[in-house]
C-alpha cells in the first residue's frame, strides 16, 4: 500500500468541507451538525498542515510507523465520511441525496469524537517533532492511537457481524422457533412423550441408526412428540460434543414452512451456529434477491457432517408441499454421508416415503396404547389449572376423556376447552354426559353453538382460515371478512367458499379506487390486507380452477396495465418486487402474459393464446389488445416461455410454442428455454422444446447458489427467472 502523506490528507479535508458545505444549502435542518463537522474538519486540517510544513524526519519522541498508522487511521475515517456525503451518480439518486442528510445525531457525535481525537494526536506530534512534549504525552498519544484502532476494530467487527445475521435469514428466512414453543407448552413439567424418548429415541441415537420415522394419525399428537424428542436429542448433543443438532416443523396453515428450500436452510443456518465453516461457498454480502438452490444447501450440510454427527429432525413431512423432493434430498444426504441421521413424523403410509426413500428406516407406530398414558397426563395438567375443572374429581373427569380419546390429542384438546368454558362444577358434570364421539362431530358441535348473528362472519374468517397459505394476523382477518365483492372502497366502521372466493376476493381488493396509480403514496398500514394479497393473490389462481367470472376479473385487472403509470396492475408489481417501479430495473416492464406464465394460470394464458391475443410482432398495434409473446421481463429478462419451462408448467409450454413463442430465446444470463427445463429436471419439456426447433448451445454456467429450482419459498414474487 502507498504511503500516506499529511498534505495529502489536507487536501482531502479541504474536499469534504466543500461537499458539507454544499449540502448545507440543501438540506436547512442539517447545518447545526455541518457547522460542527466542518469546525472538526478545519481544525484536523491545520492541524495536518503544521505536521506537513515541520515534519521533515521523525523526532525521537514519535515512531515513525506510529505516525504512519495514524495517517492511514485518518485517511480511513476521511473515507467513510466522503462516502457517506458524496453526491450520488444518478439523477433520481441525487434529488433524493437533496431531500436528507446522512448521519442520524448518534454518527455525527461519533464522527466529531473521531475528528477530535485526530486533532489532538497530530497536535500532540507537532509538539513532539519541536521537542516540547514529554513522555507523558507519547503515552497519551498511544493511547488515542489504540483508541482509534480499538473502534475501528470495532466497527468491522460490528458489520461483520449484520452481514452474517443478513446472510442467515436469506438462507433461513423461516424459523421454527414459535412453533417449538408453542409445541412444547402441553408437556412443560409433566413426564408427556418419554415412552418414545426414553426408549426408541434413546436407542437410535445411541446406535447411530439412520433414519426414524414416527408415524401417527392426524391429531394423535405427534407434534407433541416430536418437540420433546427435539430437546432429548439437544439434551444429548450436550452430553456428546461430537453430535449437532438442528430442527423444523412443517405447518398446514403456513406455506413457508412447507417447502423443501426452506427446510433445509433452516438446518444450515442453525448448523452454523457451531460451525460458520459451512457458509464459506456463500458470499459474505449476498444480494437479497439471490437464488439458493436446495443442491447447494445439501452441499452444506454434507460439509457439517464432516466436521460432527448431526441429527436432523422434522416434523410432519407429509404437510411439505414438494414431498418428493425433499424425501429425495434426504435420501442423498444419507447415501452420501454415514453420519447424518434424521428423525422424521408423519402420518402412516405417506407415499413419498415408501416411493422415494430407498434406505431402511427405525419405524415407530403410535398406537392408542402407546400415548393413552401421555394424554391422562395432559389432562389431569389441565384439571389442575382451571379454577372450575379442579373443583371436581380428576378421575371422574379421566375415567370419560381417556377411553374415548381413542388415542387422538386433539379430541381431547376440544372437549376440555369445551369443558373449561362451563361455569360450575354440575355443569362440568353436565356437559361429560354429552361430549361427541369424534372430532367431525365436535365440529359440528362447535360450529351449532355459533349465534346466528354472528354465523356469516364465522363463514368467512373460517373460509380463510382455510385457505390462506400463510397463517392471517388478527387485524389482516378483521378486513378480510368484512370486505365484499364489488367494493371499490373499505369504510373503517365496517371493521370488525370456496378457495376461488378468495382469488375473487384478491383481486376486487387489488382494483381498489386507491391502487390506481403507483404514485398514490397509498400506507401499508392503511390497508391491511394488502401485504397478504400482493403476495398470494396468484398463488391462489395457480391452485384452482377459474370459472369464466373469475379468469374474465383477472383478465380486466391485467388489461388496467395499457393505463397511465401502468393502473392497477403497476401498482400490483410495485408491492411484489420491491425496487419495481425503477426504470432500471428489468421488472418494471414485465408484461401479464409473463406473471400468467410464472404462477401457472393456465386458464388465463388459454384464453390469451386462443382468442388471438398473442402475437410474434415486437410491436402489437395500439388498441389490438395484443400481447408480443417473446417479450421480456422478470428479474433475469426472461420470457414467459423461458419461465414456464423454468417452474414447470407443461401444459402453458404447449400454449405458448402453439401461438408462436420462440423455443430458442435466451435470458440475461445465456439460459435458453431447453437449459432452463433440464436445470429443472422437466424432461417433458425439454421434450416439447426439441421438438419445436429448441436448442441448448452456448449455456451459461450459474452457480448452486444463483438459481431459483421450484421449491424455493415462498417464491410470491413469481420472479421465477
Amino acid at each position: 500500500m502507498d504511503p500516506v502523506s499529511a498534505i495529502g490528507l489536507v487536501t482531502e479535508v479541504a474536499s469534504i468541507i466543500q461537499t458539507l458545505y454544499d449540502y448545507g444549502q440543501a438540506v436547512k435542518n442539517a447545518q447545526k451538525d455541518i457547522i460542527s463537522l466542518c469546525g472538526e474538519l478545519t481544525a484536523l486540517k491545520s492541524t495536518l498542515a503544521l505536521c506537513a510544513e515541520y515534519r521533515n524526519h521523525a523526532s525521537p519522541g514519535v515512531d515513525g510507523s506510529d505516525f504512519q498508522k495514524m495517517l492511514l487511521r485518518t485517511r480511513d475515517i476521511l473515507g467513510d465520511l466522503a462516502k457517506a456525503a458524496r453526491p450520488k451518480s444518478s439523477g433520481p439518486g441525487r434529488v433524493l441525496q437533496s431531500l436528507s442528510w446522512p448521519f442520524t445525531a448518534a454518527t455525527v457525535k461519533e464522527k466529531l469524537v473521531a475528528l477530535e481525537r485526530l486533532k489532538t494526536y497530530f497536535l500532540m506530534a507537532f509538539a513532539l517533532e519541536n521537542k516540547t512534549a514529554s513522555e507523558k504525552l507519547h503515552e497519551n498519544m498511544q493511547d488515542l492511537l489504540t483508541l482509534v484502532t480499538e473502534k475501528q476494530m470495532e466497527e468491522r467487527q460490528a458489520e461483520s457481524t449484520s452481514e452474517r445475521r443478513r446472510l442467515l435469514d436469506l438462507i433461513a428466512p423461516t424459523s421454527p422457533d414459535s412453533m417449538h414453543h408453542n409445541a412444547c407448552r402441553p408437556w412443560r413439567g409433566t413426564a408427556t412423550g418419554m415412552w418414545f424418548c426414553k426408549g426408541k429415541l434413546t436407542k437410535f441415537l445411541d446406535h447411530e441408526d439412520r433414519i426414524l420415522l414416527l408415524t401417527g394419525r392426524s391429531g394423535s399428537g405427534k407434534t407433541t412428540i416430536m418437540s420433546r424428542a427435539i430437546e432429548e436429542a439437544k439434551l444429548y448433543s450436550e452430553q456428546h460434543p461430537n453430535v449437532s443438532v438442528a430442527y423444523f416443523y412443517c405447518a398446514y396453515n403456513d406455506l413457508s414452512t412447507r417447502q423443501a428450500r426452506n427446510i433445509l436452510g433452516s438446518w444450515v443456518a442453525q448448523l452454523a451456529a457451531d460451525n460458520q465453516s459451512i457458509l464459506d461457498s456463500f458470499p459474505l454480502k449476498l444480494e437479497r434477491n439471490t437464488d439458493i438452490t436446495t443442491e447447494h444447501l445439501e452441499e452444506c450440510l454434507l460439509a457439517a457432517s464432516r466436521e460432527h454427527r448431526i441429527v436432523l429432525l422434522l416434523d410432519a413431512i407429509n404437510e411439505s408441499t414438494h414431498g418428493p423432493d425433499l424425501v429425495t434430498s434426504i435420501s442423498r444426504l444419507t447415501k452420501e454421508s454415514s453420519k447424518i441421521q434424521f428423525i422424521l413424523s408423519a402420518t402412516p403410509h405417506y407415499p413419498p416415503i415408501r416411493q422415494h426413500l430407498h434406505i431402511p428406516t427405525f419405524n415407530v407406530s403410535m398406537s392408542p396404547k402407546d400415548i393413552e398414558q401421555d394424554i391422562e397426563l395432559y389432562i389431569r395438567d389441565q384439571i389442575a389449572q382451571h379454577r372450575v375443572l379442579s373443583r371436581v374429581p380428576a378421575e371422574e373427569i379421566v375415567r370419560v376423556l381417556r377411553p374415548k380419546s381413542e388415542g387422538m390429542f386433539r379430541w381431547v384438546d376440544c372437549q376440555l376447552s369445551f369443558l373449561t368454558a362451563q361455569l360450575t362444577p354440575n355443569a362440568v358434570r353436565a356437559a361429560l354426559q354429552t361430549l361427541p364421539g369424534s372430532l367431525d362431530s365436535t365440529y359440528e358441535a362447535t360450529l351449532r353453538r355459533v349465534a346466528p348473528p354472528h354465523a356469516a362472519l364465522v363463514k368467512q374468517a373460517l373460509m380463510w382460515l382455510s385457505f390462506c397459505l400463510r397463517p392471517l394476523r388478527l387485524n389482516e382477518l378483521c378486513e378480510a371478512v368484512l370486505f365484499e365483492e364489488g367494493q371499490r372502497s373499505i369504510d373503517e366502521g365496517d371493521r370488525m367458499d370456496e378457495p376461488g372466493d378468495i382469488v375473487r376476493k384478491c383481486i376486487t381488493y387489488l382494483l381498489m379506487d386507491p391502487f390506481r396509480r403507483t404514485s398514490g403514496g397509498v400506507k401499508q398500514h392503511q390497508y391491511r390486507l394488502l401485504d397478504y394479497v400482493s403476495k398470494l393473490w396468484a398463488v391462489h389462481a395457480g391452485s384452482v380452477t377459474l370459472t369464466p367470472a373469475e379468469t374474465n376479473l383477472i383478465l380486466f385487472f391485467f388489461e388496467t396495465q395499457r393505463q397511465r403509470e401502468g393502473g392497477n396492475f403497476a401498482f400490483w408489481i410495485q408491492h411484489l418486487v420491491p425496487g419495481a417501479q425503477r426504470h432500471d430495473n428489468p421488472t418494471a416492464k414485465s408484461e401479464p402474459l409473463y406473471y400468467a406464465a410464472s404462477y401457472g394460470l393456465t386458464d388465463i394464458v388459454r384464453i390469451l393464446a386462443e382468442s388471438g391475443r398473442l402475437t410474434t410482432n415486437p410491436h402489437p398495434r395500439a388498441g389490438s389488445g395484443e400481447w408480443y409473446v417473446d417479450k421480456k421481463g422478470g428479474r433475469h429478462d426472461s420470457t414467459a416461455l423461458q419461465v414456464a419451462c423454468w417452474r414447470g408448467h407443461a401444459e402453458i409450454v404447449e400454449l405458448l410454442l402453439a401461438a408462436g413463442a420462440s423455443p430458442n430465446s435466451r435470458d440475461a444470463s445465456g439460459m435458453s428455454c431447453v437449459g432452463a427445463a433440464r436445470k429443472g429436471g422437466r424432461k417433458r419439456i425439454v421434450g416439447m422444446l426439441v421438438e419445436a426447433g429448441g436448442k441448448e448451445r452456448g449455456e451459461a454456467s450459474k452457480g448452486l447458489a444463483v438459481r431459483r429450482v421450484e421449491e424455493r419459498v415462498p417464491d410470491t414474487t413469481g420472479e421465477g427467472m
